[in-house]
C-alpha cells in the first residue's frame, strides 16, 4: 500500500497501478497471511486469487472434483472481500494444477495445468468476473526444445481460454527458477498467441475478389497495391529464425536461446530509470519492511 501511494498518491483507491496476488492454502482454508485481502478491499485495490489445489494432494484426484473445491475457495474469498467492501474489485483464480506423483512436484508443463485455464475461464464467465491464469512456464530446467513447446501449449490455450491476466512467463523447473532468457521466449510466442486470438475479418474489402479477378489464373500478387497495403498485418518473428540457411549460417547459427540471451543483454544494458527519485522512494519502502521483518 505504501509503495502504491508512493506512485499514485490519493489517488491510488481510483487508479490502483497494480493488483496483489492473494494465494489460499487448500484444501477450503484461509491462512493468516489471508488478512491482506481485507486490506485490499478496503483500499479498493484488485485481489488476484492464485491458489493452485493440486489433483490427488490438496484437491479430489478427479478434475471436476478439484474445480468444484478451487471454486468454492474462491468464492470464500470473493463473499470476504465483498463483505468488507462492496464491489471490491477481484479477479477469480479458480484453478486447477497436477501432482506428478513420481516427484511430488506440480507439474507446469502436463496438459492438465494448460486445462485447467479452460475451468477458470469458464467459471470466470459464468460469475462475471475477470480471469487469472497460467502461461509461459515449463517443467524443463533450461530453454530448451521442451520448454518451448510447453511454454506455447500452456500460453496458447490461456489465451484461447480467455484468460484475462496470464502468469508465470519465463518461470522454469516448476516455478523453481525465473529465466530472463525464458521471459524473452515467452514473449515471442506470447505475440503468436495474441495473434491467432485476434483471428480475422471476413467481409467484401478483406475477401479482395477484385484483386483475385484483376490477378487472374497463373498470375501473382507480389505487385499488387492490395499486397503492400496488407503486409504490415502479418505477424513477423522478433527472435525466432526464418531467414534461409545460407543466411542463418552467415549470421552465427544462432538458436533462439542465443538470441533470447543476446535481447536481454541489450535490453538489461539500455534500460533507463525513469523516474529516479520515485525509485529511490520505493527502494527505502522496501529496505524498512525488510528490516521490520527482521
Amino acid at each position: 500500500m505504501k509503495m502504491g501511494k508512493a506512485i499514485k498518491g490519493e489517488k491510488l483507491k481510483k487508479e490502483s497501478p497494480f493488483g496483489v496476488y492473494v494465494e489460499l492454502p487448500s484444501p477450503l482454508m484461509f491462512a493468516s497471511a489471508n488478512e491482506n485481502i481485507l486490506v485490499l478491499a478496503e483500499n479498493n485495490i484488485p485481489i488476484v486469487i492464485g491458489q493452485m489445489p493440486q489433483l490427488g494432494a490438496t484437491a479430489p484426484m478427479t478434475f471436476a472434483g478439484a474445480a468444484a473445491t478451487s471454486n468454492a475457495e474462491n468464492l470464500a474469498a470473493l463473499t470476504l472481500a465483498q463483505i468488507t467492501r462492496p464491489s471490491a474489485p477481484f479477479v477469480l483464480g479458480s484453478y486447477v494444477t497436477p501432482l506428478d506423483m513420481r516427484t511430488g512436484r506440480c507439474a507446469y508443463g502436463a496438459p492438465e495445468f494448460a486445462m485447467g485455464n479452460i475451468v477458470n475461464a469458464s467459471l470466470a464467465e459464468f460469475y462475471n468476473l475477470p480471469a487469472f491464469g497460467w502461461g509461459g512456464c515449463s517443467d524443463s530446467k533450461l530453454p530448451d526444445s521442451q520448454a518451448g513447446a510447453e511454454v506455447m501449449m500452456n500460453t496458447l490455450v490461456a489465451t484461447l481460454s480467455g484468460i484475462n491476466l496470464i502468469h508465470d512467463c519465463g518461470y522454469l523447473a516448476g516455478g523453481s527458477i525465473g529465466s530472463l532468457e525464458m521471459a524473452v521466449i515467452a514473449n515471442e510466442v506470447v505475440s503468436m498467441a495474441k495473434r491467432i486470438a485476434k483471428g480475422f475479418k471476413v467481409n467484401d474489402k478483406t475477401l479482395a475478389y477484385d484483386v483475385i479477378r484483376e490477378v487472374g489464373p497463373g498470375g501473382h500478387f507480389l505487385s499488387q497495391q492490395h499486397t503492400l497495403q496488407n503486409v504490415s498485418k502479418l505477424h513477423l518473428s522478433e527472435i525466432f529464425s526464418r531467414e534461409n540457411e545460407v543466411k542463418w549460417t552467415k549470421l552465427g547459427k544462432k538458436d533462439a536461446r542465443q538470441k533470447a540471451k543476446e535481447k536481454v543483454e541489450d535490453i538489461l544494458s539500455e534500460h533507463k530509470v525513469e523516474d529516479i527519485e520515485l525509485n529511490k522512494k520505493l527502494k527505502d519502502i522496501v529496505k524498512k519492511a525488510e528490516q521490520e521483518i527482521k
